[in-house]
């Protein structure tokens, strides 16, 4: 697992409050720095997770349509954030 703490900046993510985590990774409360918008940031720290899996997860999440369902921008894996 990844060693993650507010404040620490990743890309373009300032992270703000661990909001729980699992197998696969955390997720944070963080803003994006560009729009400076609160998003939720699922972070996979699992080196078995692959691509696929994570692509599977978003396309899942955007079949449902609910008001407080948060939507998938964007994915990538753990192996990006290389000398966190």
């Amino acid at each position: 697992m990844l060693t993650l703490v507010p404040d620490q900046v990743i890309y373009k993510y300032k992270l703000i409050s661990r909001l729980g985590g699992g197998h696969f990774g955390q997720v944070w409360i963080a803003n994006d720095q560009t729009v400076d918008a609160n998003i939720a940031l699922k972070i996979i720290d699992d080196p078995n997770q692959t691509i696929i899996q994570q692509l599977e997860e978003a396309r899942i999440g955007k079949r449902l349509d609910h008001a407080t369902n948060p939507v998938s921008l964007r994915f990538g894996h753990a192996a990006y954030l290389a000398g966190v």
